[in-house]
């Protein structure tokens, strides 16, 4: 619900990791007209009750909030930012890791044990904060951009076939490499974790009729995760585990749109598998559905 317009002009053809969009983005407000936005549901297919009654809160009030909430339920809430982009924002001379640290710091929360993740998809975002010395647990996400369904892999096209930074500079290794034995060994010198998508644990692969054609399992007239199989299930978690990583698995969702044909439905039957794999945490957009399944 925008209730603000910046004194720019909206940003057409904008370049963003590779991709050009429109419209304005967050560096285009301050922080008093980004308060004055009502944050909305984004998916019209989920609750829209809501929309508009919610402001966007500054990463010092959410540090507030968990501590309020972690000493009012008695127990450890952790938070979990993102530097988003940090590529794209270093170039507008908007760097993000510095905020970030000095965030973690002003709160005395600069260490191992601290109720804090900080996650990114590029390592060198991670790599700048880890010398700077940031000693919170880390964690390198690890995408890729659709699923391919005939092989039960993953494909990769930009931009979501390797981190930016790799791309800036000239790296031509994809986001599959990170999962290589290799690949681990490199993100456990600068991280605790990755945050791989879930095919990476659990390819899924379609069917193929007669005449060489996916089949289309639930008749909708369309071609989609819902019409794949899950496969046998790699060793990325015991492979990880085995360097000293942790693994947390994005993203769960409890809409049957975004289940394989394996799970009849039923999200929690997702959740199950991957937690009997072994994985340490995942993200989830229903987390009462993963308290439940777990």
């Amino acid at each position: 619900m925008w209730r603000a317009i910046p004194n720019s002009p909206k940003r057409e053809n904008w370049p963003i990791d590779g991709e050009i969009q429109s419209g304005w983005f967050a560096h285009d407000f301050t922080l008093a007209e980004i308060k004055t936005l009502g944050v909305v549901a984004t998916d019209p297919e989920r609750p829209q009750q809501y929309n508009g009654k919610f402001r966007i809160p500054t990463l010092r009030e959410i540090i507030d909030l968990v501590k309020a909430e972690s000493g009012r339920l008695g127990r450890s809430i952790a938070i979990y930012p993102e530097t988003k982009n940090p590529t794209y924002h270093r170039d507008l001379a908007l760097p993000l890791e510095d905020k970030l640290i000095s965030a973690i710091d002003s709160v005395g929360w600069n260490s191992e044990a601290a109720p804090v993740f900080v996650q990114s998809f590029e390592p060198g975002s991670l790599r700048e904060m880890r010398a700077k010395g940031l000693k919170v647990r880390m964690v390198q996400l690890i995408d890729g951009d659709d699923y391919d369904l005939r092989t039960g892999g993953i494909t990769y096209a930009p931009p979501f076939h390797r981190p930016y930074d790799w791309e800036r500079s000239g790296d031509p290794r994809l986001f599959r490499d990170m999962v290589t034995p290799a690949g681990l060994a490199e993100i456990k010198i600068y991280a605790d974790g990755i945050g791989p998508w879930k095919p990476y644990i659990v390819p899924v692969k379609g069917q193929l009729d007669d005449a060489g054609n996916l089949k289309d399992l639930n008749g909708d007239g369309k071609i989609d995760v819902r019409d794949a199989s899950t496969q046998q299930p790699t060793t990325l978690i015991h492979d990880a585990h085995k360097m000293g990583l942790f693994v947390h698995a994005f993203t769960f969702r409890n809409e049957g749109r975004y289940l394989a044909h394996s799970y009849l439905g039923d999200p929690r039957a997702e959740y199950r598998q991957f937690f009997r794999l072994g994985v340490d945490g995942v993200f989830s957009e229903f987390p009462d559905t993963a308290v439940a399944a777990r």
